[in-house]
């Protein structure tokens, strides 16, 4: 299967493990649209120009946290989130691949790569709070 970022060296990362459990993404819509699921890559193209390689590599997987409660801080610190929801989805090893790629304050922030093609808005839905 071709995931998204596999056009790069060591991208994903070979001590990414294969998709599994429940994750939380933001998104804007509720349902969440294929509009919801654009890398970061696509979307701020300038901001990854002189990264490093494994800045770039996440830049084309998703953002997704294992504890909602990182979801929400970080809908929080950044005013271009604030419109967003966190939208929970149940990923399978079909969903590609995920990496723990924890900050500082957020331990439970994993980059996924899924496969390149893939409706992966379906996976989600916004559950009420």
């Amino acid at each position: 299967m071709k995931l998204l970022g596999s056009h790069l060296d060591n991208c994903p990362p070979e001590d990414a493990e294969p998709a599994s459990g429940i994750v939380y993404y933001l998104v804007r819509n509720n349902p969440p649209q294929e509009g919801d699921f654009i890398p970061g890559i696509e979307k701020h193209p300038s901001v990854y120009k002189h990264r490093p390689k494994d800045q770039i590599c996440q830049a084309h997987g998703f953002s997704v946290f294992k504890d909602i409660e990182d979801a929400l801080k970080i809908k929080e610190e950044f005013n271009s989130l604030k419109d967003t929801e966190p939208a929970v989805g149940e990923l399978t090893p079909e969903c590609g691949v995920i990496k723990n790629t924890p900050s500082r304050t957020r331990r439970s922030h994993h980059t996924w790569w899924p496969p390149d093609g893939m409706k992966i808005w379906s996976l989600f839905k916004i559950e009420m709070q």
